[in-house]
């Protein structure tokens, strides 16, 4: 694993959404070395079914994280510096 940032919930709802800040800061970072924790996909998920249109709010969450690691064990987010916007 090589993970250099991990994203809270925040920050993947703002690229999501399209605030440039975010997306740019992200495509810096690059794909590779972003973890996304259980607990903010927790969260984004509960998003997405309380969207207005979850399978919209879905497939967009889908495709973003289909090239992030999910950190699942704390270990996995030691050490990892936090994303500043």
């Amino acid at each position: 694993m090589n993970l250099r940032y991990v994203l809270d919930t925040g920050w993947i709802i703002r690229h999501l959404r399209g605030s440039r800040p975010y997306t740019q800061t992200i495509r810096k970072i690059g794909s590779a070395h972003i973890g996304v924790s259980i607990v903010t996909l927790a969260e984004l998920y509960e998003g997405v079914v309380r969207s207005t249109d979850p399978q919209a709010a879905e497939h967009a969450l889908t495709t973003f994280l289909s090239d992030k690691t999910p950190a699942h064990h704390p270990r996995d987010l030691s050490g990892l510096r936090r994303a500043e916007g």
